[in-house]
């Protein structure tokens, strides 16, 4: 721990205290105790290159700083730092077990915080394979564009050239305002509204649509096969994916084709791979 911190003069008072903008651990230090906030706001940050981003803001009651009793080999991998005035209680290895034993409740907290950290690792990790992806896409598409360009109905040496339809890209339209959205382009593309603890947002924002606020971060998930695309519900999707009235429901997918209808929450969506009219 770094900073100044003063302690409680009660005897069984173990609380520490910081002031504003104190660091109380710091990413890459070692770390062997947890802690629990009686008061104020500490934030947690992880750096990245030349900047910091804050990855949660936790308040009285919540906890940090756990993976420094379950696994004190490994180096702090955020800081945390006071945002104010604030009080927090140091726990070590020993304590922390102890605690379990007298309140199991805290094993059932601690699962969903070490759930949803490995969730928001995984989300990042699928982002970085598909920026690659994308970047090999563009790549491939500067080499389309070096090809000869033929305009339909211009006279070539093989003649006359045929119109042509290009197909549009596959992408969810909402019929109401007839806005459209993309598919990413990547082997999967994420459907939702963003985390505003993490910054993390998915491919397709539908939180603009969603008035009723049906939608969870991660919703639905549209994963591309080839030339077919399967849609289906990410697990803890309240409201679910609907397919012509019927849910989908947790590990089912359902392979859309173009026109068809499907309700993501509460939002209404057209799933199109050419344009509307077109056999």
């Amino acid at each position: 721990m770094v900073n100044s911190r003063e302690s409680s003069s009660d005897d069984d008072n173990l609380l520490s205290s910081f002031g504003a903008g104190d660091t109380i651990f710091r990413e890459g230090e070692d770390g062997r105790v947890m802690f629990i906030i009686e008061s104020g706001e500490i934030e947690i940050i992880r750096g990245r290159g030349d900047r910091e981003v804050r990855l949660a803001l936790l308040g009285p009651g919540d906890f940090f700083g756990e993976m420094g009793v379950l696994d004190n080999d490994l180096p702090r991998s955020t800081t945390a730092r006071s945002v104010g005035p604030s009080r927090v209680l140091p726990i070590d290895a020993p304590t922390f077990e102890r605690l379990l034993q007298e309140h199991p409740e805290l094993a059932v907290r601690l699962l969903r915080r070490l759930s949803a950290q490995l969730r928001d690792i995984l989300l990042e990790d699928l982002r970085a394979k598909r920026a690659v992806a994308g970047v090999l896409a563009g790549v491939q598409r500067r080499a389309e564009v070096t090809r000869p360009i033929v305009v339909p109905g211009m006279v070539t040496e093989k003649g006359t050239a045929p119109a042509e339809t290009r197909p549009v890209p596959p992408r969810l339209v909402h019929p109401e305002t007839g806005r459209g959205f993309p598919l990413s382009g990547c082997p999967q593309t994420l459907i939702g509204r963003p985390d505003p603890k993490t910054g993390i947002a998915p491919e397709i924002d539908l939180e603009p649509l969603d008035v009723h606020k049906s939608l969870s971060r991660l919703h639905a998930i549209i994963e591309q096969r080839g030339e077919f695309f399967y849609i289906r519900e990410a697990p803890k999707a309240l409201n679910g994916v609907w397919v012509a009235g019927h849910r989908l429901g947790t590990g089912k997918e359902y392979e859309m084709r173009n026109g068809d209808r499907l309700r993501i929450g509460m939002v209404e969506l057209v799933f199109e791979t050419r344009p509307a009219g077109e056999d």
